[in-house]
């Protein structure tokens, strides 16, 4: 689906790394593999990355702390499509679900087709439809190929 209107979809970023976290799992080969992914990603500008300790302090319970990450989550970033690469954008997906240490949001939108997909924090997706028409047959098409996927499961409740 995303791929005959390329152009008409944006990223909705506020993902970022928090460096105290990243590669620290305690798997060390999930751990490597973790920071080589999100290297790749900052290395391409489509994932920024601080460490909260050193930007919002060590006190976590602090009002401080507390407002710093609430704004990191909802610092977000608009990326046109065209502007990103199919393999990057689908390495980031796959990092919000999976690489420990990613935190905030990410969303797809498409405002032609009044669809916003999104990964899920472990495996999977969602889906919100928005406006008079939403694009309802290409959700459920997304959704069947991403059921496609090893490891994934397509379940779609009407």
């Amino acid at each position: 689906m995303l791929e005959g209107e390329w152009n008409d979809w944006t990223l909705l970023s506020s993902l970022h790394a928090n460096d105290d976290e990243v590669g620290q799992f305690g798997d060390a080969e999930m751990d490597a593999a973790d920071s080589s992914l999100v290297a790749v990603l900052c290395a391409n500008d489509v994932l920024p990355r601080f460490s909260y300790r050193a930007r919002f302090g060590a006190d976590y319970d602090a009002d401080s702390y507390a407002a710093g990450v609430e704004a990191a989550y909802l610092n977000m970033l608009a990326v046109p499509f065209r502007s990103v690469t199919r393999g990057v954008l689908a390495q980031l997906l796959a990092a919000r679900m999976l690489v420990y240490g990613l935190r905030g949001h990410c969303f797809l939108v498409c405002e032609g087709r009044g669809l916003i997909m999104y990964p899920h924090d472990d495996t999977g997706f969602g889906i919100i439809a928005f406006g008079p028409a939403p694009d309802k047959e290409g959700a459920l098409d997304f959704l069947a190929d991403a059921g496609r996927l090893v490891g994934f499961q397509s379940v779609i409740a009407r």
